[in-house]
């Protein structure tokens, strides 16, 4: 039985948003592209590279009928291959309710109307149980399963994309090892009528749809520095990172749909405790910002832990309704504290210890029920340096040497002192450093030592931890062997190393010295003997 498009237009947009049935209202507009007498049918979907997609014809369009440039009707017509199990599906979808007689033999129609002349009605509920259980068909239909044509994972959103169709209704299905994961969508390709196609109907797109997988794949997670900066990887006590979380809205089937996220901070990381702390922005594929209606609301439904022993927080993004292939972002500064273990040990790049800092997040479409996979967690990195300080010539430790350290950028812009003692093994030790160049200065030399002669050189932290010095002290009074740092004083400028600019400028003024000596012993030698001459 063949069943007219008007009358199939009437509502059909309730179908579509539910199942993806990119179909719309009552007029379809001619495409400004090239003519095709193929369909087809795209699918958003953020589990391209990990779920399988497959399509099935259902119906085809016949006998559609144009005026100027736009389709005022078309007949749908079953797959005769598809027509029991699409009638005992239906009649297994409406329970004690029974097929509207007009719609007997097609099926198929009364699925995609929502409302027809005599005000029979096709509901969002019967719609959902009626293509879960079609999908107990698949494998046992004489119609093969039809492959996509082309995954392409670059592009943001991913999408699964169908060509060559025959234009019409197909159940296409998502699954992670021959298992259903979410509801089949139901997606009317474009129509084509003359050579000519037709993709839009009054506003809606034919032939796409968003994907609505029972569980999702993880969210994409992000870490930038407090203003938005890229961040190297690296942090600093006291430090504010931004961290953002993207995730793409699933095909809502027209309903209020709750998602939720649950982040994961390691200690270390101090995290807002009000909703109010968090941002959300909504964009579409392009980066362009959501301009529609009412936006969903971001809430805290619970959060436990703290910085000393890592947070875990969850967060309700409500009635997503009408979001179908958008992306939410949600945004938060949390701050680095002490809490952060340093990643590397002995001044050298440990590859054996965990980052200092790790984020991580998934998300849930039906309100917390079924969970994600966690995404890719974001790792950031503190590190630090010591060194010990000693006599010169006897290599014993001191004590009561105070030093300064000082950054640039990101990195300490304040002096921040040590002072090393017998409590701590006459060792200075700066942690919670991110990668850069520090100037580090002894300020306060112990007593019986030159005061005048004061270290000052540069130690450089690379993005692995490794600690260098990249610029040592005019005395040659520093040095790096192995991992292990030292600083000297010394009691007499005598125990200058004779290299480096300090052991040139001695050797200069010795050699002036002893210049000195020598024109006086000449002066007073010629004296001496013109007196004797006299």
């Amino acid at each position: 039985m063949m069943a007219i498009w008007k009358r199939l237009c009437a509502s059909v947009a309730a179908a579509a948003t539910l199942l993806g049935l990119a179909i719309g209202a009552s007029v379809a507009m001619a495409d400004d592209t090239a003519a095709s007498t193929d369909g087809t049918i795209t699918i958003t979907t953020a589990n391209a590279e990990t779920d399988t997609f497959q399509a099935y014809l259902l119906g085809t369009y016949v006998n559609p009928q144009v005026s100027g440039n736009q389709v005022t009707s078309v007949d749908l017509q079953e797959n005769p291959a598809w027509s029991d199990a699409i009638a005992d599906s239906l009649n297994y979808a409406l329970g004690d309710q029974s097929i509207p007689q007009a719609y007997t033999g097609n099926e198929l129609t009364y699925v995609t109307t929502a409302m027809d002349e005599n005000g029979a009605a096709a509901t969002d509920a019967t719609r959902r149980v009626f293509a879960d259980r079609l999908f107990r068909y698949v494998g046992t239909q004489k119609a093969a399963a039809i492959a996509p044509t082309s995954v392409n994972t670059k592009s943001e959103p991913a999408t699964v994309t169908f060509t060559g169709l025959t234009p019409g209704y197909y159940m296409v299905t998502e699954t992670v090892n021959g298992e259903m994961n979410g509801t089949p969508m139901l997606v009317g390709t474009n129509i084509v009528a003359n050579g000519q196609s037709y993709s839009n109907l009054n506003g809606e797109e034919l032939g796409v749809a968003t994907a609505k997988p029972q569980k999702p794949s993880g969210p994409k997670k992000t870490v930038a520095n407090g203003d938005g900066s890229p961040n190297d990887g690296t942090t600093y006590w006291g430090e504010k990172l931004k961290y953002s979380i993207k995730l793409l809205v699933p095909g809502t089937s027209n309903r209020e749909v709750t998602m939720q996220v649950e982040d994961t901070a390691s200690k270390g990381l101090q995290i807002p405790t009000q909703a109010s702390d968090f941002s959300m922005a909504i964009t579409d594929a392009n980066g362009n910002a959501y301009t529609g209606g009412v936006k969903p609301v971001l809430s805290i439904v619970s959060q436990t832990g703290d910085a000393a022993q890592g947070t875990t927080t969850t967060l309700q993004i409500a009635n997503v309704k009408g979001l179908d292939g958008y992306y939410i972002t949600v945004s938060y500064l949390a701050t680095v504290t002490p809490d952060a273990p340093v990643a590397n040990t002995n001044n050298v790049s440990d590859a054996t210890k965990q980052p200092s800092a790790t984020n991580v997040a998934k998300i849930s479409h039906d309100g917390g029920a079924n969970w994600s996979a966690e995404g890719d967690p974001v790792k950031t990195n503190t590190y630090g340096f010591s060194f010990t300080k000693t006599d010169r010539k006897s290599g014993e430790p001191l004590a009561g040497a105070t030093f300064a350290i000082t950054g640039t950028g990101k990195n300490y812009t304040q002096p921040v002192t040590m002072t090393t003692s017998a409590d701590n093994n006459d060792t200075v030790t700066f942690n919670g450093l991110a990668a850069g160049v520090y100037t580090v200065t002894e300020t306060q030399v112990p007593d019986g030592y030159v005061q005048n002669i004061k270290p000052s050189f540069n130690v450089q932290i690379t993005q692995d931890g490794t600690v260098l010095i990249s610029k040592n002290d005019a005395f040659g009074l520093v040095s790096l062997n192995n991992g292990k740092m030292t600083v000297q004083n010394v009691t007499s400028i005598a125990q200058l190393p004779l290299t480096g600019a300090a052991g040139i400028t001695m050797i200069a003024l010795m050699a002036l010295v002893l210049a000195l000596i020598a024109i006086l012993i000449l002066w007073r030698s010629r004296s001496l003997k013109k007196q004797m001459n006299a």
